[in-house]
């Protein structure tokens, strides 16, 4: 019984972390969409290419996913997002590529 107690108490533990991860990465997502938003101003975007510093321990993938999730319905739904990774903490836009408008 002891140990039924232990595994539960570890499992909780564990999808409580999952979950404030999954929190962090959409908010960096969110943080990134409306900044490229911003930048973009209302032309459609193609790709998000940024640096993320390996010491804030984001997942790039769990990033990808969130970036998919939170660009639903805006200028960037459809668009790519480049991660590359550099040593510190930054998060940084390193570029916008925008879609081609024709006249």
């Amino acid at each position: 019984m002891r140990q039924t107690e232990c595994q539960t108490e570890s499992q909780s533990r564990r999808r409580a972390r999952a979950r404030a991860r999954a929190m962090r990465e959409l908010s960096m997502a969110q943080a990134l969409v409306d900044n490229a938003s911003r930048h973009a101003a209302g032309r459609p975007v193609r790709k998000v290419e940024v640096s993320l510093g390996r010491s804030r321990e984001v997942d790039p993938s769990m990033l990808c996913l969130a970036f998919d999730i939170v660009t639903n319905g805006t200028a960037l739904d459809g668009a790519e997002l480049q991660v590359g990774l550099l040593d510190g903490e930054e998060l940084l836009i390193d570029a916008l590529v925008l879609e081609r408008v024709r006249r």
